[in-house]
């Protein structure tokens, strides 16, 4: 999807006074082609600016989503909004289904072969003569298993 197209993103300049406003952070606005949005552009250019960045720089979606934050905070302050608007909103939207969050899931393991470890050398028998890191070891990872505490839960009060 694509909004209107009024305008090319190259025509788009930053004034001199907003940069200044800005702290000279001209990046919030800019992509590495110096491609810049004005306070009066329409919303057919921050589409324009968005699609960009997600298309040629390929942004994260997160990321575009940071840059239609910081544009609509300095809009916001002029008197302009970008909240609820239609195609800033299906633009983001169809971001997100072609190019999905990543879902990073946990590696699974078995309860059982932890245990069955356990109970083999070097962890088992407990003898005097039994390497104290072994024994450290397991003594640790059963404290965690019976406490139902995470690793870095372990040393808190």
């Amino acid at each position: 999807m694509k909004c209107p197209p009024e305008s090319r993103l190259d025509d788009i300049e930053l004034p001199p006074r907003t940069s200044t406003s800005l702290g000279g952070k001209r990046s919030l606005f800019g992509v590495t082609s110096g491609v810049s949005l004005t306070l009066e552009a329409p919303v057919s250019r921050v589409c324009d600016l968005l699609l960009h960045l997600f298309k040629e720089e390929k942004r994260a979606v997160v990321t575009i989503e940071g840059y239609r934050s910081a544009i609509n905070s300095v809009w916001h302050a002029n008197g302009r909004s970008l909240s609820g608007s239609f195609h800033v909103d299906r633009l983001l939207k169809s971001f997100k289904a072609e190019r999905p969050r990543a879902v990073h899931t946990f590696p699974k393991w078995d309860l059982n072969l932890v245990l069955r470890t356990l109970s083999r050398p070097p962890y088992h028998p407990v003898s005097p003569s039994m390497d104290p890191s072994s024994l450290s070891s397991k003594t640790a990872f059963l404290l965690l298993l019976a406490s139902a505490r995470r690793r870095g839960d372990i040393h808190r009060p």
